[in-house]
């Protein structure tokens, strides 16, 4: 929170305020702040090329988990399959 003086009066005012509760004046820095900062960031729509880039990622993933599945299913089935366990 910053503490500026009002362009009329002199009134020391928070900058956050938009008219001095003194004098009833528009605080500058109030509007030059709010306006540099709707100008300064403009949203940024997604494009089209960026989804469809993020979707084969997930693609990519996908088929590399299935793929280490199935290449390391039989060393998993014979590490299990020579364990013995006790029977009771």
């Amino acid at each position: 929170m910053t503490i500026v003086n009002c362009s009329e009066c002199g009134t020391r005012i928070i900058s956050r305020a938009s008219t001095c509760p003194r004098c009833g004046a528009k605080n500058t820095f109030h509007r030059h702040r709010n306006s540099d900062a709707l100008s300064s960031r403009p949203p940024v729509p997604r494009s089209l090329a960026q989804e469809k880039q993020n979707g084969g990622l997930v693609l990519l993933i996908l088929f590399l988990v299935t793929l280490a599945l199935v290449v390391l299913r039989p060393l998993l089935l014979s590490i299990f399959h020579s364990v013995s366990y006790p029977v009771y």
